[in-house]
């Protein structure tokens, strides 16, 4: 009798929660600058309390698009409940549905469901706790239906049901959103002026992270990976010298917004900032022939059409993770201020320590015929911290990115890096 009234309650309770399965939508006035659409709803898929305890990590399992009568129907199929929040963004158009901690490893982007609405897919986490779905949307679009289900077979499934409307009508679904949650500073200390006393701070910044996978080369390696391991070796490389503070911007594969990575510059005071990528082509002719590391420095004008869209790609990343548009936008209006902030000083410093780089990474590993190009790299608007940005080679090079997944490898373009900011630092002080 005990056990009956148990599943009673159990059944209840999960109608209550499917009941408070619900979509706000606000009516506002245009806003000026509308950059995306927030839908406040919150899903909740299946909450009994002792599954939504569970140990193990909810899984992604698969990502199903059907069309029919101009409705584009999306279905989400998870390993158990799991609650989500949901938002829309504008130019591009986008769908954006954040989790708790989600394991995405069953997904593969390429491998997912294309439509004439929904054009591409990114996920993986974006914060501690947190995990991040964007689908790319090709035209404005009215969320109609959102709604969550049970299969037999034990797993939960959210389904969203998209309509294409006007523009007009897409900005007016609800409010602007928020940006992410800033994420808190990582293998750092509070007391960063008594460490400054003795020891120059180095900001080691491996690019992309999380739902940002970078670009993608043969057998599906992915550079955030990569420049994460180089990254991770050069911190530990620099600290065993005992003549350095380091500081990363991620430790573990999140993603962290540009603008975020230089504040963590800033805060820390840093002495020099280390970003640090590796390169693609998409032309398949060519990848073979164009290989080599690469340094680049900050400028107004691009140094070539080449270095113009690495920056316009690398600047996009933001973009491409769900952050809204128009605030990105906003903030790019100070890019003069910016610019004029730039002290002489850092500049030259700046340069004297591209010099030192590609000399020490020439003599221990393959650097492109051009070793020094320059653009306007926002993670690189750093007025008093001298910074550059490594491509570390060509993943679309196959015979590079095998030599670049060695250990030989890793450490021979770890020491440079480390050789030159030892260099720097013998040359001109802290």
């Amino acid at each position: 009798m005990g056990q009956a009234a148990t599943n009673l309650h159990q059944l209840r309770s999960r109608r209550r929660l499917e009941k408070i399965l619900y979509l706000y939508s606000y009516p506002l006035k245009p806003p000026r600058r509308a950059f995306g659409c927030l839908i406040a709803a919150l899903i909740m898929i299946c909450g009994l309390g002792q599954v939504a305890m569970a140990a193990s990590p909810v899984r992604a399992l698969t990502i199903n698009v059907s069309e029919s009568d101009r409705i584009t129907h999306i279905a989400i199929e998870m390993s158990r409940s799991v609650k989500a929040s949901l938002f829309t963004l504008d130019r591009p158009f986008r769908l954006v549905v954040d989790f708790p901690t989600v394991d995405f490893g069953g997904l593969e982007r390429k491998k997912l469901q294309r439509s004439g609405m929904v054009q591409d897919y990114r996920f993986g986490p974006l914060s501690k706790g947190m995990s991040r779905l964007v689908l790319d949307i090709a035209r404005p679009f009215k969320l109609i239906d959102a709604r969550a289900e049970y299969p037999e077979n034990g797993n939960a499934r959210l389904r969203f049901d998209l309509a294409p409307v006007s523009l007009v009508s897409f900005r007016r679904q609800g409010v602007p959103p928020q940006l992410t949650p800033n994420i808190g500073l990582r293998g750092t200390t509070v007391n960063q002026a008594k460490a400054r006393k003795n020891k120059p701070v180095i900001v080691v910044d491996p690019g992309h992270g999380g739902l940002d996978p970078g670009a993608a080369g043969y057998g599906r390696i992915q550079e955030k990976r990569l420049v994460l391991k180089v990254g991770l070796a050069l911190r530990d490389r620099l600290r065993a010298t005992n003549r350095f503070k380091v500081v990363m911007t991620r430790d573990r594969d999140v993603f962290v917004p540009l603008d975020e990575r230089v504040e963590i510059a800033r805060k820390v005071q840093a002495d020099l900032f280390v970003s640090l990528h590796a390169d693609a082509i998409a032309q398949q002719n060519l990848a073979s022939s164009i290989s080599g590391a690469t340094i680049y420095t900050l400028s107004k004008r691009a140094s070539d059409a080449r270095a113009k869209r690495l920056a316009d790609k690398e600047n996009a990343v933001d973009q491409l993770a769900g952050l809204p548009i128009a605030a990105i936008a906003a903030r790019d209006k100070v890019e003069g201020i910016l610019y004029d902030l730039m002290r002489r000083e850092t500049v030259s410093r700046t340069g004297q320590f591209k010099d030192y780089l590609v000399r020490s990474m020439s003599r221990q590993i393959a650097v492109a015929r051009s070793p020094h190009r320059s653009a306007a790299f926002r993670v690189l608007r750093q007025p008093q911290t001298p910074s550059v940005l490594i491509e570390l080679g060509y993943m679309s090079n196959p015979s590079e990115l095998r030599r670049m997944q060695t250990k030989a490898w890793q450490r021979a373009a770890v020491s440079a890096i480390a050789s030159a900011i030892q260099t720097y630092f013998d040359t001109h002080g802290n």
